[in-house]
């Protein structure tokens, strides 16, 4: 009988997978802003794959993981069960995925300008405060003219931040947020069956995670998966186009692969010319993940995308 590295006899959700999980949730929620807002970094999430997610999943399985397994084997008195379960490792990972977008492009960065914008950028001659003002009370958006200022054109130095404005209306959208999420689990919960069994819907922001996430042999520091040729080869390609971008906006000489282009100046007549403005972006983790999409998913993808943009310049 084979033997296995890593102990997977959990086949639900732990408690310490589940509070390792919230742990890390509560750690995007403090860095992600900080990183995304304040310092302009590469957003950890804000993007179409979690790198920040990702980063600490890997993390977990190929340094925290193997380095529990080698005391458990020198050391007899340490417990083998410490090892994370393949269960556990994609619970842990469920729960990233799942709220990291949370306090960037998934909710805030969005939520918090539309609450306020048109205050801010209301004029005599829209008169946007006076048409709007009356529909969004003190408890459902920000009212303070001067925290408004603020929120757009940065505090003064040295002045605290103005929590107690906030306060009410981040309630109220807290628990209109969490109805939503409710909904959506619920809904997922009901389809699910239909879904996963009789459609065969793939789900690949969870095939990645749970691929290497598997049962590991003995001896083995890579599961099957890492040992495919090709998988590497797949891995290198936008490694490198991204490495020389990279050193491409720090050293302008250095050479870089274009992954954006312009079709505006293809679209000049008509019906082409409704769809502008329009550009090509080249995105290597989105090509990867639609290489998993069924066919008729894929399609809904572009053809509404492309219808909306139709209409919106009707």
């Amino acid at each position: 009988m084979t033997k296995l590295a890593y102990s997977q006899t959990a086949n639900s959700p732990t408690l310490r997978s589940i509070i390792i999980g919230l742990l890390l949730v509560i750690l995007f929620c403090a860095v992600i802003p900080y990183n995304d807002f304040y310092i302009e970094g590469t957003f950890l999430a804000g993007n179409h794959f979690p790198i920040g997610a990702m980063f600490l999943f890997i993390f977990i399985l190929f340094i925290i993981n193997p380095l529990l397994n080698l005391l458990s084997n020198i050391n007899n008195q340490f417990d083998h069960a410490w090892v994370l379960s393949e269960v556990e490792l994609v619970t842990i990972w469920c729960m990233m995925i799942v709220s990291i977008s949370v306090p960037t492009v998934g909710l805030a960065r969005w939520l918090y300008p539309i609450l306020i914008g048109f205050r801010y950028f209301s004029t005599p001659e829209n008169d946007w405060r006076a048409l709007f003002g009356h529909y969004f009370p003190e408890w459902l958006a920000p009212t303070d003219p001067y925290a408004i200022r603020y929120f757009y054109e940065q505090l003064p130095e040295g002045s605290p931040v103005p929590y107690w404005v906030w306060f009410k209306p981040i309630s109220f959208w807290m628990g209109v947020i969490g109805g939503l999420w409710l909904l959506m689990i619920t809904l997922s919960t009901i389809f699910r069956q239909q879904w996963i069994e009789r459609e065969k819907y793939s789900f690949p922001l969870a095939e990645l995670p749970g691929e290497l996430a598997k049962q590991q042999l003995v001896g083995s520091r890579s599961s099957q998966f890492l040992k495919q040729k090709m998988m590497w080869v797949s891995i290198s390609i936008p490694v490198v186009i991204h490495a020389c971008n990279g050193i491409n906006f720090y050293i302008p000489n250095f050479p870089a692969f274009p992954l954006k282009l312009n079709l505006n100046i293809y679209l000049n007549e008509k019906p082409w010319s409704v769809v502008r403005p329009m550009w090509l972006f080249l995105f290597p983790s989105v090509i990867g993940f639609t290489y998993l999409v069924r066919l008729d998913v894929s399609l809904s993808i572009w053809f509404f995308s492309f219808l909306s943009i139709t209409i919106s310049h009707r």
